[in-house]
């Protein structure tokens, strides 16, 4: 199901001749599986655990991440049981685009279960402790973010068969950072690396941010040739610049704002990384 080598498409932005990542067509157009390249690597840590003994995985879900539907769809791929959770919302509150998701998640035979749990952490926790009282050794909660050393490699090796030395310039989006460390393990060192993050953080977290994309990227210190800028959005703002190809509002696109504002500083040829599309 999943694609290698995705297509690079040419588009302008004014005058100017930006390449596009089309990573959205990390799973062919029309199929229930969500776009959003992260699944690469969550596929292929599924089926290590499968081959420890692992019968069920599963995740804290918030209100827009396509991650648990990502789950849903790999466990029945590979052979596992997924179980995912997701805040206990009073049904007059409960957001449209999480019931789309459980809807997703169902298709794919997911177990739904709601939980208390104010905040994301703490919903994971109390999945947690869930799955130990229920399940013992059979059950594996995946980390928040999907945070995965195999999404850094899988990326990675994408971003080789994408030959990355024909550009100077590459920009993408960061929400956990796996996606951008793997192209940093194998950006050229005559190409730059502007990572856009897809929410604002306090100047101490984005250091933070920093040193864990380039930790989990195999490297000792941030490159010269790697920048990490912060958003000017918060993480549920959507971007609301036009786009000419499928592009999340609460990730890639916020990229692509900076991108159009900032296109005369960067050096071309310029690629934009598009990691995913919206598919509510």
């Amino acid at each position: 199901m999943i694609q290698s080598n995705t297509r690079i498409d040419k588009l302008k932005i004014g005058k100017n001749v930006v390449y596009v990542k089309r990573e959205d067509l990390c799973v062919p157009e029309g199929s229930n599986w969500p776009r959003f390249a992260k699944i690469r690597g969550l596929q292929a840590h599924a089926q290590k655990l499968k081959a420890k003994g692992i019968e069920i995985i599963a995740y804290p879900d918030n209100k827009i991440s396509m991650a648990g539907w990502g789950v849903a769809a790999v466990s029945k791929e590979v052979g596992l049981k997924a179980i995912i959770f997701h805040h206990n919302y009073i049904p007059k509150n409960f957001p449209p685009k999480l019931a789309f998701h459980i809807k997703k998640w169902q298709e794919f035979g997911a177990e739904v279960i709601p939980l208390k749990g104010s905040v994301h952490k703490i919903l994971g926790n109390a999945g947690a402790k869930y799955l130990k009282e229920n399940f013992g050794g059979k059950a594996v909660m995946l980390p928040i973010g999907l945070k995965f050393s195999e999404t850094v490699a899988e990326v990675a090796n994408e971003a080789k068969l994408s030959n990355l030395e024909r550009f100077k310039s590459i920009v993408v989006c960061v929400g956990s950072g796996m996606m951008c460390s793997g192209i940093l393990k194998a950006l050229p060192e005559e190409s730059r690396l502007y990572a856009i993050m897809v929410k604002h953080l306090e100047e101490g977290k984005l250091d933070e941010m920093r040193d864990e994309i380039v930790k989990n990227a195999g490297l000792a210190l941030p490159p010269a040739n790697f920048e990490l800028i912060n958003s000017d959005y918060e993480y549920e703002q959507k971007a609301k610049c036009e786009c000419p190809f499928p592009c999340h509002p609460i990730y890639d696109l916020k990229a692509w704002d900076w991108l159009n504002k900032n296109i005369q500083k960067l050096k071309p040829p310029v690629l934009f990384w598009d990691v995913g599309a919206d598919s509510y």
